[in-house]
């Protein structure tokens, strides 16, 4: 699975992008009991329908999408794949504009859910107890890790909630700051620290804040910058997070981005033609940016 999934991804960048997703389809036919490999297509899908060419194609991509996650969860047995289609058919219908259907479903696993919050500290004090100190240790950093993460989206889409309010955003970007220099964060989840640098690049811009919403402009083209080189491709922990990357292991694709050196660096590029750094466009920095972003 992980082989036809990066050879997917690979050939979005070399090849007709109608080619690929006729090739992805074929496979779909093929293996249209291996559930595991369905969800891979559909976060395949998700992750490239926007090099379609046009919207309407690109609505196409993600309507076949959310079918293919209709038929996993009809059919599938194993939970946690379930699970894992339920989240990226959420993601898959914000993308369509399905906002409500969205809302219903998130809101019902949520309340599903709450006793499994619990659940990390309780697994963690039983194989505390039960003398299993490397289980208890790995389990311990991926809690952390992740809460981090989510720590670091939360300030992401605060930013964008408090947008108007600069006085509350400066706040926002300061403690969230301390956290990224703190945790290394840059270095742990780069594209996290990148989408926090390019949101509060917006904030600052919209505020008429020129010196600053350059610098995070020049911080977002570092980080995803660094993020591609070769050596830093593989996802994975530090010193602190020692455990990290043997759990990026256990994943389905492994600890690889899910998208193509290419693709990324083409949607980096995207997020600055966002309408409102028009009036930063022509300033060095940002040209600089954009230059660094589109070299292979």
């Amino acid at each position: 699975i992980q082989k036809q999934y990066y050879r997917l991804a690979g050939e979005f960048a070399s090849r007709p992008f109608e080619d690929v997703i006729k090739e992805s389809e074929e496979l779909v036919r093929k293996y249209y009991s291996c559930y595991s490999f369905l969800y891979q297509i559909c976060l395949l899908w998700l992750n490239h329908f926007m090099l379609a060419g046009d919207e309407k194609r690109g609505q196409e991509i993600l309507k076949k999408a959310d079918q293919l996650c209709g038929h996993i969860l009809d059919d599938c047995k194993n939970i946690r794949i379930c699970n894992e289609t339920v989240m990226i058919r959420a993601v898959i219908r914000l993308m369509q504009g399905r906002v409500n259907e969205v809302i219903e479903q998130l809101e019902e696993l949520d309340q599903t859910q709450r006793m499994e919050r619990t659940a990390d500290s309780l697994l963690i004090q039983a194989y505390q107890m039960a003398g299993e100190k490397e289980k208890a240790i790995r389990r311990t950093q991926v809690s952390m890790f992740t809460h981090l993460m989510l720590l670091i989206d939360g300030a992401t889409l605060y930013l964008d909630i408090q947008k108007e309010e600069m006085e509350l955003c400066s706040e926002i970007i300061r403690r969230t700051d301390e956290i990224c220099k703190l945790f290394a964060v840059e270095r742990l989840v780069p594209n996290s620290a990148a989408l926090f640098h390019l949101e509060a690049a917006m904030v600052y811009t919209m505020h008429h804040h020129t010196e600053e919403a350059l610098e995070r402009v020049r911080l977002y083209g570092t980080v995803i910058d660094w993020m591609l080189k070769e050596e830093n491709l593989e996802r994975h922990g530090d010193d602190y997070f020692d455990t990290i990357s043997k759990w990026y292991d256990s994943f389905d694709l492994g600890g690889r981005a899910p998208r193509d050196k290419k693709t990324i660096r083409d949607s980096a590029v995207q997020g600055l033609m966002h309408p409102v750094f028009d009036e930063i466009r022509e300033q060095e920095i940002f040209r600089n940016t954009i230059r660094i972003l589109k070299e292979e």
